[in-house]
């Protein structure tokens, strides 16, 4: 019975000022539609025609140098620069 509009929608959750209801996309479709979260996440990948199986691993890009090793490699590289800096001194 709530006659002024009062739903906040950002980029992550929807706020009912009216109820309370609070939650996220699949919430908010779950309630407009009296699904459960399950069948309005089915509706939504449906709706945007998502697929709704995960990647398999092949299909997945890897990463051509695992990042923890890359930020080791630029790690050293700044330690040797800052010692070489500090011998100029």
């Amino acid at each position: 019975n709530d006659r002024h509009p009062s739903l906040k929608l950002n980029g992550d959750y929807f706020f009912c000022f009216g109820c309370g209801a609070k939650g996220d996309v699949i919430d908010l479709v779950a309630r407009l539609f009296d699904l459960s979260s399950y069948e309005a996440a089915q509706k939504l990948a449906a709706d945007f025609e998502l697929d709704p199986k995960p990647p398999t691993a092949a299909a997945m890009v890897k990463p051509k140098r695992p990042y923890i090793r890359q930020f080791r490699e630029d790690e050293m590289l700044c330690f040797r620069v800052l010692t070489d800096y500090l011998h100029l001194l």
